[in-house]
């Protein structure tokens, strides 16, 4: 039997040393949702795994024929340049209220 598809995500996760809210946040849901799937108790939609795969940076196996490949580094970047702009915004917002 294959891992499930939330322990695949914890563990590379882990593997990567990438805080939950962090990837979370990356793939547009809250962390509590996240534990949840990882935990086994929710079931993602195909569209919100290629999302945390893409956060993540890794190599899943989907079933016993099926990886999806991870993004370029590049695109990597590109997704922390994007959170770190947006959190900036909020902390810039925030200041003005």
């Amino acid at each position: 039997m294959s891992e499930s598809f939330g322990h695949q995500v914890k563990r590379h996760r882990l593997a990567a040393d990438m805080l939950i809210g962090g990837v979370a946040h990356s793939a547009g849901i809250t962390p509590a949702y996240l534990g949840l799937i990882e935990a086994d108790c929710a079931n993602p939609s195909l569209v919100l795994q290629g999302k945390l795969i893409r956060a993540i940076n890794c190599v899943f196996v989907l079933d016993s024929s099926t990886q999806m490949p991870p993004d370029s580094q590049k695109d990597r970047k590109a997704l922390k340049r994007e959170h770190l702009a947006k959190l900036k915004r909020k902390k810039r917002e925030r200041k003005k209220k």
